[in-house]
């Protein structure tokens, strides 16, 4: 049996401009989208056009961007984050320590950007044992071998 209540039906707000007709879509429990239509009946989440999706889809990867980075305190949108030094790789492990520790980046952000580290971590390793390797041959060239 259904459960019941006093409370009647709660009617949604008027639309704020009378003269702006509401979308055509309805959410997925069935309910009228409240946003107005502004890509034809539809609003800009719903249009079906794929331009307009794609539009959206951009406007809300640079809005997680722009939201992601100051939670981080690096500057993920302009100048690249250094991963080609100890100092730079250490700094974005500071920087994502402390923001998973308050709560700013969700874990899964965080093992993201650690993956990052890790690789780039792994490049600086391969090319300083490469540049050790070329300084081992350099030194047997130049030192004669005692016997």
């Amino acid at each position: 049996m259904p459960e019941t209540t006093d409370h009647p039906a709660v009617e949604p707000a008027p639309a704020a401009d009378p003269g702006k007709p509401p979308c055509g879509a309805r959410t997925a429990a069935g309910s009228p989208c409240g946003a107005f239509a502004t890509v034809g009946d539809y609003c800009a989440f719903h249009a079906p056009d794929a331009e307009t999706r794609a539009l959206m889809a951009q406007s809300r990867q640079q809005g997680g961007l722009a939201a992601t980075a100051p939670r981080l305190g690096l500057d993920l949108a302009g100048a690249p984050i250094d991963v080609t030094s100890l100092e730079g790789l250490q700094q974005l492990l500071n920087a994502t320590a402390s923001a998973v520790a308050l709560a700013r980046i969700t874990n899964g952000q965080a093992q993201s950007l650690v993956a990052v580290v890790r690789t780039a971590a792994g490049l600086l390793d391969q090319e300083a044992r490469r540049a050790i390797k070329d300084l081992e041959a350099r030194v047997d060239e130049l030192v004669p071998q005692r016997r």
